[in-house]
């Protein structure tokens, strides 16, 4: 973690260890009660950016009445998580013809992912409203949060989803570091991972960019590279 901190030196990442194991729940409470921007999203160490994306267009919702996302997009057709199809929902009109790329439908009306506005896969939140939501639950890791956080599923399913045509980030569940939640998972083991890193190594994630996932969780073919080499890229 240190050697990873260390590569982010430079650029406007704030880490915060974990003091304890049980002390997630209270750390992430502090954070969100320092947070001063009024929305925010949440990614997990799984996900990766498969796609650009301008931020502040991304944000341009009102996420009291929509919550956008980055994880979904018209090319998915399977869910990764039940191991089930699951299809589209038909669209709503599109109300700004600035954003011909994003598209909208009811939460309400979707099924699996389409149908699962609190995820901390790349959601937008009001920050006032997910605070108040996190103070009133308990919680002691990313999963339990979000699993929590459920019992206010239909406050949110009322809501209008956003996302783009195609996913800018996917979920690679190449492995399961947590005991709390039986979450499907790749065979590739961690110790394989950290054995690399220390060798020089990681992951290509450039030649992942552009893919076109059919999940939002997906399984992939990890490609390794020495660091450096992926640093002159």
């Amino acid at each position: 973690y240190e050697q990873v901190s260390g590569l982010f030196a430079s650029r406007p990442v704030r880490f915060v260890r974990q003091r304890t194991s049980v002390t997630f729940g209270d750390q992430t409470l502090e954070i969100l009660s320092g947070v001063k921007s009024d929305k925010i999203f949440f990614l997990v160490d799984d996900d990766l950016f498969i796609d650009q994306v301008d931020l502040a267009d991304f944000v341009r919702v009102d996420p009291t009445r929509q919550v956008a996302s980055l994880r979904l997009g018209a090319c998915l057709s399977k869910s990764y998580v039940v191991s089930e199809h699951q299809c589209l929902r038909p669209w709503l009109p599109r109300s700004d013809a600035q954003r011909p790329d994003q598209l909208r439908w009811r939460w309400e009306e979707g099924q699996l992912e389409w149908g699962y506005p609190i995820s901390l896969d790349g959601h937008l939140f009001n920050t006032n409203e997910i605070s108040a939501m996190a103070s009133v639950i308990s919680f002691q890791s990313p999963n339990s949060l979000e699993s929590c956080l459920q019992v206010f599923n239909k406050l949110f399913s009322r809501r209008e989803g956003v996302c783009y045509r195609n996913p800018i980030i996917v979920n690679i569940p190449c492995n399961r570091v947590q005991d709390e939640f039986p979450n499907r998972f790749g065979g590739l083991h961690q110790e394989a991972l950290l054995e690399a890193w220390q060798q020089g190594m990681c992951m290509d994630y450039r030649a992942l960019l552009g893919m076109r996932p059919e999940s939002t969780h997906q399984e992939v073919q990890l490609r390794l590279v020495r660091r450096q080499d992926e640093a002159r890229a």
